[in-house]
């Protein structure tokens, strides 16, 4: 059972962004050439190395090759890259990174193709030469390690393995923040990791990353868990927001006496990771993703408490002390905060005004975890549905994402590949039945019903046990795993909702998992029959005196569906029904909704799951 630790540490500053290897790219080259022969052969060209680096990554200057010939590169670890004509397009004319201090580069050349290799360079790493500034760094680091409280977590990958679709980002001496698999296989991330992939060489994404070195020097995984990055269309797939925080320097204090007003940016990004040399995009090979949903808002987060996960590669102070442990994966749990508490005048620069709940807040009693994390999935607390991207920590404030429940940014995942697509998870959180990326068809079969023609079906992992029919043209996308679809006696996929409807609802106020008539639910003087219900639903409730009563239905993200009642009722039991439809008499979709009570100044709340 492979488990990493964590270390929240309070006061730490930003010297943990101080990159202690530096990249370099120094010349290195060799020209190789034949004509066709009539076998098939694999020959070795020659070895590259260079004495002190930790890595290696070999850059080609001129390469022709045949459809069946390729370059087989083999480090000093035995990880290998085969690169063939299609794959050195992807990377660019270079290769992966490889560990150690040297790389044995062959060829195989396939009967009846000519061939030619010709290499200019190599990237290495070089280690910074320190001095008395470096000095400086790692003292403060181990003074605040010592002084700092600390409060640990782990992450078990056995239990925790959509933690598979977490990666990080490298130049190859070093590595900056964190992005994860979307259900489309693109990849989500921070504007902010998107500046060091131009500014800094950040063009690899990597999974199942290693500890670090002993000196701090970074460690890549093989080469088939390597992508190179590409960023399409650069400034229509970036945004980014401003925040006015109602700073508080004391996150426990009842009043604002000590607030300051300050200007924070929180943003996120999508780019596109290549195949590797594998063929395979990081969803197809890591199988495992992360599926989208709104998040709550101020209205759910001021009713009840919710955990989050924070899924990242970012780094603590004692990194420093001990590099070996620098940027593994990291799991962080904290509680949502009510974003109305902090926010003012939030708006996206691109997009106009835009609402306290487009944000996602939350603390670990006032400290700053970790830095370099941005661009991590926010998800509910274990599980893999995220509800927003991670930008940033702050001291004596709120850390911050960007949420889903903010149109633009689900629309952009959703649009990303193309217009006309449409999703499927038969294990999905929801099931509003419109086929977008965060809210997807539990069926194949209905996806395809409802795509129009050229659509792209994206499907996510599993096995559909059912029979389908495509009768116009579509392209059918696998980008998370493997799927299977085949006919059966009857529908075998899972009923939405059930994955976590046990983690959505505080302990006060729990919901049957059953999937028939539910147990009655109480939670003060408002119970309900049956939780989770498919059509109708009772709602029951005891008044002591004759009062005024307003009932209405809320939707996870704080928006009223319908009003149930409002009048004046007379003391006793009183018991009315919900059709499950909205104010405009529509069925609503599956999911959890609020049932809020007002009698008189009181007001009461009750969650209850429509399947």
């Amino acid at each position: 059972m492979k488990i990493f630790r964590i270390i929240f540490l309070i006061g730490w500053g930003s010297i943990t962004t101080l990159s202690l290897q530096a990249q370099k790219k120094v010349p290195q080259g060799f020209h190789y050439a034949a004509e066709a022969s009539e076998e098939g052969q694999l020959k070795e060209l020659t070895q590259v190395s260079y004495n002190g680096t930790s890595s290696i990554r070999l850059y080609f200057d001129e390469v022709q090759l045949g459809t069946n010939s390729y370059i087989l590169l083999e480090g000093q670890d035995s990880a290998q890259q085969k690169l063939n004509a299609e794959s050195l397009k992807n990377w660019r004319n270079s290769s992966a990174y490889f560990n150690g201090q040297n790389v044995k580069v062959s060829l195989y050349q396939a009967a009846g193709e000519e061939v030619a290799v010709k290499m200019k360079e190599l990237e290495v790493t070089e280690r910074n030469k320190g001095g008395k500034a470096q000095e400086a760094v790692q003292a403060r680091a181990i003074k605040t390690s010592s002084d700092a409280t600390a409060y640990e977590g782990e992450i078990d990958l056995e239990e925790t393995p959509w933690a598979a679709a977490v990666g990080r980002f490298t130049n190859g001496s070093n590595s900056y923040g964190t992005g994860w698999i979307a259900p489309n296989g693109a990849i989500v991330t921070s504007k902010a990791i998107v500046y060091y992939l131009v500014w800094n060489g950040y063009d690899i994404i990597e999974f199942n990353v290693p500890p670090s070195n002993p000196d701090g020097s970074v460690n890549h995984p093989g080469p088939e868990d390597q992508y190179p990055v590409v960023i399409n269309d650069y400034a229509n797939n970036k945004v980014w927001a401003l925040f006015n925080f109602k700073r508080r320097l004391n996150l426990e204090a009842e009043d604002e006496s000590g607030l300051e007003i300050a200007a924070y940016r929180f943003d996120a990004a999508i780019v596109e990771a290549l195949p590797n040399s594998t063929g395979k995009r990081p969803g197809e090979r890591q199988q495992q993703y992360f599926r989208i949903a709104t998040n709550p808002g101020s209205f759910i987060l001021e009713n009840g408490n919710f955990d989050i996960d924070i899924l990242h590669y970012g780094s603590y102070p004692s990194d420093l002390v001990h590099p070996e442990n620098s940027r593994t994966l990291r799991k962080a749990t904290t509680t949502m905060l009510p974003p109305s508490e902090y926010l003012r005048n939030a708006r996206f620069y691109s997009e106009g005004r835009m609402d306290d709940d487009d944000v996602i807040l939350y603390h670990g009693d006032g400290e700053q975890p970790f830095s370099s994390s941005q661009g991590s999935p926010i998800t509910y607390h274990n599980s893999n549905v995220a509800i927003g991207v991670h930008h940033t920590n702050y001291v004596h404030a709120p850390a911050g994402a960007v949420g889903f429940a903010n149109n633009f940014w689900r629309d952009k995942v959703d649009r990303y590949f193309t217009n006309n697509g449409v999703y499927v998870d038969s294990e999905s959180l929801y099931n509003p039945g419109n086929g977008d990326i965060h809210k997807p068809y539990l069926h194949v079969g209905d996806g395809i019903n409802h795509a129009t023609d050229n659509a792209v079906i994206y499907i996510a992992k599993g096995t559909y046990h059912e029979s389908v029919t495509i009768d116009k043209p579509l392209t059918l996308s696998a980008p998370v795993g493997a799927v299977v679809i085949g006919s059966s006696s009857g529908n075998g996929s899972r009923k939405a909702g059930t994955q976590l409807s046990s983690e959505l609802f505080v302990d006060d106020d729990p919901v049957s998992e059953e999937t028939g008539l539910g147990s009655e639910i109480e939670s003060s003087e408002i119970t309900s029959f049956p939780n989770p219900f498919r059509e109708q639903l009772d709602i029951s409730y005891s008044l002591a005196e004759n009062t005024p009563v307003q009932i209405k239905v809320y939707d996870l993200v704080g928006n009223e569906v319908t009003q149930l009642l409002s009048e004046t009722q007379a003391e006793g039991k009183h018991t009315l029904t919900w059709d499950g439809r909205d104010q405009h008499g529509v069925p609503t979709q599956p999911g959890m909704y609020i049932i809020r009570l007002q009698l008189g100044e009181t007001v009461k709340t009750h969650k209850v799951l429509r399947q």
